[in-house]
């Protein structure tokens, strides 16, 4: 519901004129529903309180210079832009007495964040040294991303269904693929980079053939929405999770269905490819290691508030790094089902996490855009930097960490590259 009703207010701000009477107001709700989307997803009777929360500060002068100044609206315009539009909280309020007025108002949630005032050129790195900004793609709603292993393709799905493959080396937009009907889930390709599997909250899997923009296949696991894509080292198998917590995993060779696995009690939001054979994380605050019979072997307890991510340096590595809503990353050992590590600093949910390929350094990503550098083993977060504007949807690191592409609400895909080596020993 929240994912269609941001898709609604951008799909209106693109066609009216920025300087129509209504382009100010929209743009604010756009962005203040965008700057929380996961949040709202997960809460969407919030909605109303979080929006009174955050209107009052976009009626400020300063907020609106600034998106007048973003939409293109010239100063001798802008004036009368904001002449002509109710304030935001005044609009708001009435909107809840007639809401109440037919259904009363529910207990809502807050979120524990307060609302920051962003800026439009995040600082690229810190002066530190570590990562530093080498490309900015511009792209248009994009919510999961996936490299090839030669770092010379990129490949993301959209909120509007398409598939984006662009060119690292040149920053070029190789295909436009129109795949799915809703939001693109979870991104995933072969180890080859020939092809690739998306899923989709349409509830199809799809293969695609990547060298010539050709659909392959097409899975309809009648699973409802899925929300996350996994495939093994060869490439063979595809592991898809669903929202409402079930894993099915498929024969890339023929599409057939090879299991199902249940155990989650909400939205599978991520899968990683492991030894012993599958990792799974949940918003459920849990972690489940499947073996290669589709068979539960240990559920790893995470933070309550949920789990939003998790990466294998490789699928030979033992170690596991979780990422969660409630701002913290945790290490697991999973050859022997405990936790390792615990990694704080972030003030707010973190929304994604990539690591090495021996999981030594993590990269993390949080709701307000903020990244950070992490050594696993002991805990010290090495670098901190304004990677984006809003949140870090998607993270993807090379195996040596010299590299690292993160995609963001901010509506941009930005490639990264290390000054100084993330060794083990850092």
């Amino acid at each position: 519901m929240i994912f269609e009703l941001l898709k609604d207010f951008s799909t209106t701000v693109a066609v009216i004129p920025a300087k129509h009477a209504k382009h100010r107001m929209l743009g604010l709700l756009e962005e203040t529903v965008r700057r929380d989307i996961h949040f709202l997803d997960r809460h969407p009777t919030a909605l109303h309180q979080y929006m009174r929360d955050n209107c009052d500060r976009s009626d400020d002068s300063q907020e609106q210079n600034r998106l007048c100044a973003s939409s293109g609206i010239e100063e001798e315009h802008s004036e009368l832009v904001r002449s002509r539009t109710h304030t935001l909280s005044a609009l708001v309020e009435v909107w809840r007495k007639e809401k109440n007025a037919t259904t009363p108002e529910p207990l809502l949630l807050f979120s524990r964040r307060r609302p920051v005032s962003k800026s439009p050129h995040p600082e690229a790195a810190s002066p530190d040294g570590g990562f530093e900004l080498v490309q900015v793609i511009p792209v248009d709603g994009i919510r999961s991303l996936s490299v090839d292993r030669r770092w010379k393709l990129a490949i993301a799905g959209g909120n509007d269904g398409v598939l984006y493959v662009w060119d690292l080396e040149t920053g070029g937009l190789n295909w436009r693929i129109d795949g799915h009907t809703d939001p693109i889930t979870g991104i995933a390709l072969t180890p080859d980079g020939k092809r690739a599997v998306s899923v989709s909250e349409d509830g199809v899997i799809k293969v695609w053939d990547i060298r010539h923009a050709a659909e392959l296949m097409m899975i309809e696991p009648q699973a409802g929405p899925l929300s996350s894509v996994a495939l093994t080292d060869g490439g063979h198998w595809c592991y898809c999770g669903a929202a409402n917590g079930a894993i099915t995993r498929w024969a890339l060779q023929g599409g057939w269905n090879a299991g199902v696995m249940t155990g989650h009690s909400n939205t599978v939001c991520a899968l990683a490819v492991c030894g012993p054979g599958l990792i799974s994380a949940s918003w459920d605050g849990t972690l489940r290691l499947w073996n290669a019979h589709n068979n539960a072997q240990a559920v790893l307890s995470g933070p309550k508030a949920g789990i939003s991510g998790v990466s294998v340096g490789s699928p030979a590595c033992s170690r596991v790094v979780a990422s969660s809503f409630d701002g913290s990353l945790t290490v697991w050992n999973l050859d022997v089902l405990k936790k390792e590590k615990a990694l704080t600093g972030h003030n707010e949910e973190v929304m994604s996490v990539a690591a090495t390929f021996d999981a030594s350094i993590a990269l993390s990503g949080s709701v307000h855009g903020i990244m950070k550098v992490w050594n696993t083993e002991t805990g010290e977060c090495l670098q901190t930097f304004h990677g984006h504007s809003l949140a870090v949807l998607a993270i993807r690191m090379s195996p040596d960490g010299s590299l690292a592409a993160s995609c963001s609400a901010d509506k941009s895909l930005r490639i990264w590259k290390s000054r100084k080596s993330w060794s083990k020993r850092t």
